[in-house]
């Protein structure tokens, strides 16, 4: 439940930004599936990071993300809200993602995104990087996901 939190959180930090396929494992630890513990609140920050024209830019985010329910057949939907902290990137979306977890996969559809998460053992929290392609002043960068940590609330 946290886990897949944890990754929609991240994907929605940059879901309105970016595409492509994001897939985590999430371990078993004596759970049937954890994919059934996916379902409530998570919270989280990280930092994109792009060179524009030789400059630096450094965005600080926080995402909320809830996901209602998980059907028998695995699929989820995660309702997202970013918000800017810092920098110069867009201020923020909400948005919604869908995708699957079964048998403690997560796989989440996100447009021009590469991200990859470590699952904490006891499935309440996660670290993710990656990278995302981001429209800033009508130029497409690809920029640098870092110090993503989500935890589910």
């Amino acid at each position: 439940m946290m886990k897949k939190g944890l990754l929609g959180v991240t994907l929605l930090l940059v879901a309105n930004l970016a595409s492509a396929s994001l897939v985590v494992t999430l371990p078993a630890h004596g759970l049937t599936d954890p994919c059934q513990n996916i379902v409530g609140a998570w919270s989280g920050s990280g930092v994109v990071t792009a060179e524009i024209i030789g400059m630096p830019i450094n965005c600080t985010y926080h995402g909320e993300g809830q996901v209602p329910s998980i059907s028998s057949s695995g699929e989820i939907s995660m309702n997202i809200q970013l918000t800017k902290e810092s920098g110069f990137c867009p201020d923020g979306d909400e948005f919604t993602l869908r995708g699957t977890c079964r048998d403690g996969r997560l796989s989440l559809d996100v447009t021009n995104a590469s991200l990859q998460g470590t699952l904490s053992a006891d499935g309440r929290s996660a670290d993710m990087s990656g990278t995302v392609g981001v429209d800033v002043l009508g130029q497409y960068i690809i920029a640098n996901v870092e110090s993503m940590h989500l935890t589910k609330k």
